[in-house]
């Protein structure tokens, strides 16, 4: 019974898998805009809340691009329907929108396009927006490209029943099926290189924050609540951080 009841759900698990391939591709911060416009690029709401660069830092990033500078590449998911989901890249392309006139962030100052400032290879720039900057340096910033790398295809029906979840820049199969399969220190192993990304996501998120709950920390990492309860138990045994309160409510803090 045992078995055939994991031949079942191995089976089902096979038929909600369309796909799953890699690719790169090159593309202009003009053709991510469109796209956003479009909705044809998803930003979670709950991952732009997590946009942190200063309006400086927005701006040397311009700097670079207008100044033809490499650009680190974005890792997105591609979804049956073709649209992209941005997973990695958030300060880049959220800068970038933030110059165009995108209005989202928590701030009151990310409601209103970007005005360069801090910009110290060309200090001329600063004082400009979007619109008031020369036609040449417009089109010149629209035309920078940016390489969006490990595109990964997914059923995104195995994803909403739980057969998949979100694993740092891919997908795995979910908790629910090691679980069935009685192999979760498999799981557990399979996911050791993501949370080393989700470590560094949580220390990224309390340079700018006192503190994280378990709740934010599951946003900000992509796991479930025992994951990422495993996780923040480890990071307090390190001596990474400590622990504020009890049950549903401790904050976690980070050990300067």
């Amino acid at each position: 019974m045992e078995t055939k009841r994991i031949e079942s759900l191995i089976e089902d698990v096979d038929s909600q898998i369309v796909r799953i391939r890699t690719k790169s591709l090159d593309v202009s911060f003009n053709e991510l805009y469109d796209m956003y416009e479009n909705e044809e690029l998803i930003i979670a709401p709950d991952y732009q809340r997590l946009f942190r660069w200063e309006p400086e830092k927005q701006s040397r990033f311009i700097e670079s691009l207008i100044l033809e500078m490499p650009v680190p590449p974005i890792f997105v998911i591609e979804t049956d329907e073709g649209i992209y989901e941005l997973i990695d890249g958030l300060q880049r392309i959220s800068s970038y929108l933030h110059f165009r006139g995108i209005k989202f962030g928590e701030k009151i100052e990310e409601s209103t396009p970007l005005e360069l400032s801090g910009c110290d290879i060309v200090p001329d720039l600063n004082g400009y927006t979007f619109e008031t900057l020369p036609k040449t340096l417009q089109i010149k910033l629209k035309r920078s490209f940016v390489r969006i790398s490990g595109v990964i295809f997914l059923c995104v029906a195995g994803r909403d029943e739980g057969l998949l979840e979100l694993n740092g820049k891919t997908y795995m199969l979910s908790l629910k099926v090691y679980e069935t399969v009685k192999t979760d220190v498999a799981y557990v192993q399979d996911k050791t290189v993501s949370q080393i990304q989700a470590k560094d996501r949580i220390l990224e998120y309390l340079k700018h924050k006192p503190s994280i709950t378990n709740q934010k920390a599951q946003e900000l990492c992509g796991f479930n609540k025992n994951q990422t309860y495993y996780i923040l138990h480890q990071m307090c045994k390190d001596g990474i951080l400590q622990p504020d309160g009890v049950g549903r409510g401790t904050k976690y803090k980070s050990v300067k």
